[in-house]
């Protein structure tokens, strides 16, 4: 049976095990117990002035050469290790179902999304997924597959019509029209359109039209110029018989 101690802030006796090991004491071990101790570090640590105290030392810290040198190798060594690999995994798979750690992690995850450099570096693979014409061909597949399922079609079309009947999204697409169009650019695009003989339509607005008809599976560097000419034509001939029933 373990020797007991008793803990000089709770006042229980406790087997030693409950305390921290302290050479300058003359027992061995701390007077106060583990449980102690912590809710102690805990209360300090809870004040703002401490813990931003604490924050930046550590980041101070971990930016030392010699300290990044240390940290690299034990990690390389550690992680060399497949008993610790498996070990890590043994643990995770352990906690990963536990309802405490998956309200952490939705929590940590719904924080680290709205850092200003976590948005950015977001934002910049996003673009570099985009610009891969493969990824671009393989969302345009998926997208006609996915929409074509008649049970999307029918959540579709229920969707939009509870929001075509709900006041609050009728003001809320109003007062968007209403600041969309007196955009500099939508304007004068505006323009363009209301004139007769459209061929002053520039060569990027024709690569947007057909880019927008080929479900993005064409590159505006990849539309050849003998193509935005006839869309410039089929455009031409389209206002034409506009203007032809109105007269």
């Amino acid at each position: 049976m373990e020797e007991e101690k008793k803990c000089t802030k709770c006042s229980k006796f406790k087997d030693l095990s409950e305390y921290s090991k302290d050479k300058g004491q003359k027992s061995g071990f701390r007077p106060s117990c583990k449980t102690c101790d912590y809710e102690v570090v805990k209360k300090r640590m809870s004040r703002p002035e401490v813990k931003e105290r604490v924050i930046k030392y550590q980041k101070e810290y971990r930016e030392r050469p010699e300290v990044k040198k240390r940290m690299d190798k034990y990690y390389k060594e550690y992680w060399g290790n497949p008993e610790n690999k498996q070990r890590a995994k043994d643990n995770y798979d352990k906690i990963k179902s536990n309802q405490w750690f998956i309200e952490r992690k939705r929590k940590y995850t719904k924080d680290y999304n709205l850092r200003p450099e976590a948005i950015e570096r977001s934002r910049i693979h996003k673009k570099k997924y985009r610009e891969n014409p493969l990824n671009k061909k393989k969302e345009a597949e998926y997208s006609k597959e996915y929409n074509s399922r008649p049970d999307v079609k029918q959540r579709n079309k229920d969707y939009y019509n509870d929001k075509k009947n709900n006041p609050e999204f009728k003001e809320r697409v109003t007062k968007y029209n209403k600041l969309y169009y007196q955009r500099t650019n939508v304007k004068d695009r505006q323009i363009i359109k209301s004139r007769q003989d459209i061929k002053y339509l520039s060569d990027k607005y024709l690569k947007t039209q057909i880019r927008s008809r080929s479900r993005g599976i064409l590159d505006f560097a990849e539309i050849p110029e003998h193509l935005i000419e006839s869309k410039r034509q089929a455009l031409i001939l389209k206002r034409l018989i506009k203007n032809k029933k109105n007269d």
